[in-house]
């Protein structure tokens, strides 16, 4: 299991995932009613092709997400994304 620092912008155009020090996630959907963080973990869930949680941050920007892959399974599947978008 990995856990991962995840900091959100909301309302943004589109999605988009950056990574660095901490993965940055821009989030078509503004934080209300729970959208932003429904959408977090649908995105990356289909972006880790397994299912992520969100363990901290349900209020705030910066999130903890765990899933259940390795960090190298991890960097592997978010390049594999950004090289197939």
């Amino acid at each position: 299991m990995t856990e991962i620092y995840v900091k959100v912008e909301t309302g943004q155009e589109e999605f988009e995932l950056e990574t660095g020090k901490m993965l940055k996630a821009s989030l078509t959907q503004r934080a209300e009613n729970n959208r932003a963080n429904t959408e977090l973990v649908e995105r990356l869930s289909d972006i880790f092709e397994d299912r992520v949680g969100l363990i901290k941050g349900h209020k705030r920007p910066r999130k903890k997400i765990k899933v259940d892959l390795t960090k190298e399974e991890v960097e592997e599947r978010i390049e594999k994304w950004q090289k197939h978008r």
